[in-house]
């Protein structure tokens, strides 16, 4: 399973040599999990989507591996970090990345934005990974050595991918 931005820019089956079908696919804004809510009656109409796109595919699909993979130049991450009422659906779905935002601003504030940005991008994808595990039968499938999920990073301008592991606290 991936989940990535709607970008056009980043092609999950492109990136990663897939012929369609080969790969579950979620995208979204900014490549965002949020977090399990539960019960069909309380989940936010618009994670819902999200919530039971993961559902099917460890439940039913029986995935073995889910990546979320952030990439360059996000508008979304962009959004999160200049978070206005400009764009209000947008604004309540990227909320959702503030844990990271809040560490970049902390971390880095002397940094120029489009340097706290970049760094969010990747940060906002360990936000996703840590909200995976709050989904009941991801965290069964990683406890038992099952599932695994990771995290990537797509730089647009020099055509690097990054990876990483999970770093569960």
């Amino acid at each position: 399973m991936l989940i990535t931005c709607i970008d056009s820019r980043c092609n999950p089956t492109m990136l990663f040599g897939l012929e369609a079908g080969e790969a579950f696919v979620v995208r979204n804004v900014a490549n965002f999990v949020h977090p399990y809510e539960g019960q069909v009656h309380h989940v936010a109409h618009e994670n819902a989507a999200v919530g039971a796109a993961i559902e099917f595919a460890v439940t039913v699909m029986h995935v073995k591996h889910i990546v979320v993979v952030g990439h360059s130049d996000c508008g979304g991450i962009k959004a999160l970090m200049e978070l206005d009422d400009s764009t209000p659906l947008v604004g309540n779905w990227v909320k959702v990345g503030l844990p990271a935002k809040e560490k970049v601003k902390e971390l880095y504030p002397e940094l120029p934005f489009a340097e706290q940005v970049s760094l969010c991008e990747k940060e906002a994808v360990n936000v996703s990974l840590k909200n995976l595990l709050t989904y009941p039968y991801v965290k069964e499938g990683v406890k038992d050595g099952g599932l695994h999920i990771r995290g990537m990073h797509y730089n647009l301008r020099h055509g690097r991918l990054t990876s990483w592991d999970i770093v569960r606290k």
